[in-house]
């Protein structure tokens, strides 16, 4: 739990300067629930799990949206109950420590989402096929 908040303090350190500094919370959770989004997916790309999601071509985009509502919200409320803004506001660390992994959480960002992008590649239905 421990590296979760960390994490999530990493993203509320960055989100807490300039223009953002008013919605930094709500930044920070949408962050970290779209960077655990994005290592599931890889997880199911890998597996060949894809179809557990419910995807739906047609029907009302306000359909689409709730579905996502619904998939995300018990990682919502995770990062809701268990980390709280007031607990990010107290959180204190070594600047050199914090500089550090920063970097080490964007380039992990990047990757992941560089692979998440190329198993989708690998993995599609009829890549394999011969044309």
């Amino acid at each position: 739990m421990r590296f979760v908040k960390f994490v999530t303090y990493l993203f509320y350190r960055y989100y807490s300067k300039g223009s953002t500094k008013d919605v930094a919370y709500i930044k920070t959770v949408c962050s970290a629930v779209l960077l655990i989004l994005i290592n599931l997916w890889i997880v199911l790309i890998l597996l060949n799990q894809t179809d557990i999601v419910p995807a739906t071509t047609n029907g009302a985009k306000g359909m689409k949206y709730l579905k996502i509502a619904l998939y995300t919200s018990p990682i919502f409320l995770f990062f809701f109950f268990f980390v709280r803004e007031k607990d990010l506001k107290l959180m204190v660390f070594e600047e050199k420590k914090l500089i550090v992994a920063s970097r080490i959480l964007w380039i992990y960002i990047v990757l992941s989402f560089v692979l998440m992008i190329a198993l989708m590649f690998v993995f599609a239905p009829g890549s394999n096929d011969i044309h």
